[in-house]
């Protein structure tokens, strides 16, 4: 299930900072995740938070662990 939440949502931010330092484009973590594109800019603003399941795949896709894009704080 997919949550809702406003923009600045720090597992955004974070996903965000991960694909930026990996060098990828949002079209690069499509093809390495399979998240279509423009999930991924909602995820990014905060429009939207990935489920688990969906974080497990961003991480894979930018070859970080889960636990690098949840807030820990």
């Amino acid at each position: 299930m997919v949550g809702t939440r406003g923009a600045g949502d720090p597992v955004g931010r974070r996903l965000r900072e991960a694909r930026q330092r990996a060098g990828m484009s949002q079209t690069d973590l499509e093809a390495a995740s399979g998240i279509p594109k423009p999930r991924i800019s909602r995820y990014e603003n905060g429009h939207i938070v990935p489920s688990i399941p969906v974080l497990r795949k961003l991480a894979a896709g930018l070859g970080v662990k889960p636990g690098e894009l949840l807030d820990r704080g």
